[in-house]
């Protein structure tokens, strides 16, 4: 990384202006040096602080210094990854960019940047650029309920099984139902079961690592990172442990029984309990730094879109709070109880209601863009394939929308309500029925390639790691893999 120089097939592409920087383990280098390697011209530059970018497919690029987004063909685009926001900065004079993102953005695949020899390895599929030999590893990592902060539900295809047709490779069985989603980080699940017992598993084989037993029953998915687990109880407490041992590092009484499922940002924790009140965490000290009062419970879990908080609420409104003060931007009224999480994705928010309706809401400013009917309320989260919405009701059906009209694309019916998440990845909905029925759904087209009877009823959500679907039925944690 000292030498300013970027290879491009073993062979010098160009002396690079300055050198290349890391922080805070994410690697910066100069964003035109970036963009030429796939054909991409200034188109204006009237300042060092922001450059417009062109391609000869007439999208265009802006990027500004200091700022957590930029904007792709007028659309706004964060600098982030599941936990963090970033933003470019000047050095010498030079605009630098976190590297990855932007590669991703341009059309690289299999981006690999290797710490220990700090060198950063791509495909291009344009200019018959970089053939590299070296194998893309992905991240094992599904860190939190929905997958990310976007909560979204949408996992990067590579993560899902190869086969269409799943085996199971192994089961965990514990005392009382589970009463969470699985989370996992590199080859370790965290899960929790109605005994108030989280337990830590091996994604190979189902062997428990470790497991701890609490004073009351635990519905808090919990979010994992690195080193630790986040999580709440109906004990009123939050909890943080060592994600290999178990032992616990702090805990916050919070006053209020915790349902939802908590959020990490910007070194932050985020989350609403029974008791009405929001509250926001410091990540490694667990200390309130502010909270804000709701009109009811908040079963609902805290998605974000970088710059505000937004979640559901039992007084039948969704919520949006500035995220750095906790202040309310904005609240929108449905006709029913908002149990469920919102999600959020290209600029739109999503919310299903407990009046039979999902909602698409502006972010900014609360407005209903759409709504569309279903035959039951909305517990679940809806995910995002595409152009379209797609999310489970009490009446049996899984939906899907188009997520800018509203309008309905397909219905797959089952007779038995869905309280579970569909979660997508390789072109495939994963979703779980209340009858014990785990289902495999073409996403484009809501045909099923294939259904499971599993022990029984399935109330919470799949997660995806390491090509294994992992889901929970009662008592019984199943993992799905290849043949």
């Amino acid at each position: 990384m000292n030498r300013p120089l970027l290879y491009c097939d073993s062979r010098l592409h160009t002396n690079l202006p300055v050198s290349p920087v890391i922080m805070d383990g994410i690697l910066y280098a100069p964003a035109k040096a970036v963009a030429d390697i796939f054909g991409w011209t200034i188109k204006d530059n009237p300042s060092s602080l922001n450059i417009c970018l062109n391609n000869v497919e007439a999208d265009e690029i802006e990027i500004y210094s200091n700022q957590s987004f930029y904007i792709f063909n007028k659309e706004k685009v964060h600098w982030m990854d599941q936990f963090t926001l970033f933003k470019p900065f000047l050095m010498d004079d030079h605009l630098m960019i976190p590297t990855e993102f932007f590669l991703k953005q341009l059309g690289a695949i299999n981006v690999e940047f290797d710490k220990n020899n700090q060198r950063l390895h791509f495909w291009s599929l344009k200019n018959n650029l970089p053939q590299m030999a070296s194998k893309f590893i992905i991240n094992s990592t599904y860190p939190c309920y929905q997958g990310s902060v976007f909560r979204n539900g949408k996992i990067i295809d590579e993560c899902s099984p190869k086969s269409l047709l799943l085996k199971v490779k192994w089961t965990h069985e514990v005392l009382d139902r589970y009463t969470t989603s699985p989370v996992v980080f590199g080859d370790l699940i965290y899960i929790a079961d109605r005994t108030g017992t989280m337990s830590c598993l091996d994604i190979l084989s189902g062997k428990v690592r470790w497991k701890k037993m609490f004073t009351d029953r635990l519905f808090s998915t919990p979010f994992v990172t690195e080193d630790f687990l986040y999580f709440g109880s109906w004990d009123e407490h939050f909890y943080c442990l060592d994600r290999f041992s178990g032992n616990l590092i702090w805990k916050t009484n919070l006053h209020g029984m915790i349902q939802s499922s908590p959020l990490l940002f910007n070194g932050q924790i985020f989350i609403g309990t029974l008791q009405d009140k929001f509250f926001c965490l410091d990540l490694k000290s667990g200390k309130v730094q502010w909270f804000f009062e709701a009109e009811d419970e908040i079963a609902s879990s805290p998605c974000t879109d970088g710059k505000s908080l937004f979640f559901g609420c039992r007084d039948y409104h969704v919520y949006a709070l500035y995220i750095e003060t906790g202040h309310l931007k904005w609240k929108t009224a449905t006709k029913g109880c908002t149990f469920a999480t919102p999600c959020i994705l290209e600029g739109k928010l999503y919310q299903g209601s407990q009046d039979d309706h999902l909602y698409c809401i502006c972010p900014e400013e609360g407005a209903i863009v759409w709504k569309s009917k279903t035959q039951g309320g909305i517990y679940g989260t809806a995910s995002l394939f595409y152009d379209r919405v797609i999310i489970g009701s009490q009446d049996g059906n899984l939906y899907a929308f188009h997520k800018d009209t509203g309008k309905e694309l397909w219905t797959y019916q089952d007779i038995h309500a869905i309280y579970a998440n569909p979660l997508i990845s390789g072109k495939r909905i994963y979703i779980g029925t209340t009858g014990g029925k785990f289902y495999v759904i073409n996403a484009g087209s809501g045909k099923l390639i294939h259904a499971y009877d599993l022990k029984d009823g399935i109330n919470t959500s799949a997660a995806i790691a390491s090509e294994t679907v992992m889901i929970a039925s009662g008592n019984v944690l199943y993992a799905f893999g290849n043949p």
